[in-house]
């Protein structure tokens, strides 16, 4: 085909050459933006996946002391009961006062996060009547005697021989589960403990 052919040819079709091209044009358009919408909507759904896994991770930590197999700090689920940390910690021992237990500890309460269980020995002399106790319910003292397992820095500084430096010791080696721990654990000396060791408690 000569080259005025080849033109006059264009010049003839030039209008649905020009429509057809347009068309392409607006229909790889519509299918890039679908795919763009796509993984947006994706991106969406999977941060709402992250979230939701997130929230199913949430866990506290809790003291578990006293007459149970295994005494110590246990990481539960959020939400758990005190059922689930007596599970966590072995059970309570042969030596468990269960009236006491029976009469005063719920074990389907909810536990929130640093709370301390204390189950009590048969023949124990009576203390707090308090077995669980909370991060934000919690006194520090039991009677007259000072618990060094939640007592603040104030608290502990009103002891003998017991200045803001000597109370931070005591705090950062927490969890006793008898008095003795706090000359074992080298938060205060043998000296420091003979003149506290009757206005403290563990529990």
């Amino acid at each position: 085909m000569a080259f005025e052919d080849k033109l006059d040819f264009i010049k003839q079709y030039a209008l649905p050459l020009g429509l057809g091209l347009a068309g392409l044009i607006f229909v790889g358009y519509g299918i890039f933006s679908t795919i763009g919408t796509d993984q947006k909507n994706d991106d969406i759904l999977f941060e709402s996946a992250d979230k939701t896994e997130t929230e199913e991770e949430r866990k506290i930590t809790v003291d578990v002391a006293g007459a149970v197999e295994k005494p110590g700090v246990y990481t539960l689920s959020d939400g758990a009961r005190i059922q689930d940390a007596l599970i966590k910690a072995g059970g309570m021992s042969v030596d468990a006062d269960r009236v006491k237990i029976a009469k005063n500890l719920n074990l389907a309460s909810k536990l929130t996060d640093s709370a301390k269980i204390y189950i009590p020995f048969t023949g124990e002399a009576e203390g707090s009547s308090d077995l669980v106790l909370g991060a934000d319910d919690v006194s520090g003292e039991v009677g007259d005697l000072i618990n060094v397992n939640t007592a603040t820095v104030a608290q502990l500084d009103t002891l003998p021989n017991v200045g803001p430096i000597t109370a931070g010791k005591i705090i950062a080696n927490r969890p006793y589960e008898k008095i003795e721990d706090l000359v074992s654990k080298k938060a205060v000396g043998q000296a420091t403990f003979e003149k506290i060791k009757d206005k403290i408690s563990t529990y």
